[in-house]
């Protein structure tokens, strides 16, 4: 134990930093949750087709882009096409 501590090792706070982990992913998945059910509702309220101006479809494709980048550098190797 004194040889990984000398080396940079410490696992003491490891649990501590997959707890604060998993707390974010929850909060991410109810956020992610809530902006889906909130969608769902708001298409239904909705008659006919939804028009975007240029402005608006820009922004969509900006943050489509930036998830695009988050999700190919992360850590699972999985890629979402963007």
């Amino acid at each position: 134990m004194k040889e990984a501590v000398e080396r940079g090792l410490d696992w003491a706070g490891l649990p501590v930093i997959a707890t604060v982990a998993r707390l974010l992913c929850r909060e991410l998945t109810l956020q992610n949750e809530y902006l889906r059910l909130e969608n769902r509702i708001l298409k239904e309220k909705v008659s006919g087709r939804i028009r975007f101006t240029d402005e608006e479809r820009r922004s969509l494709a900006e943050a489509a882009l930036a998830m695009g980048v988050v999700f190919q550098n992360s850590s699972t190797g999985s890629e979402v096409p963007v």
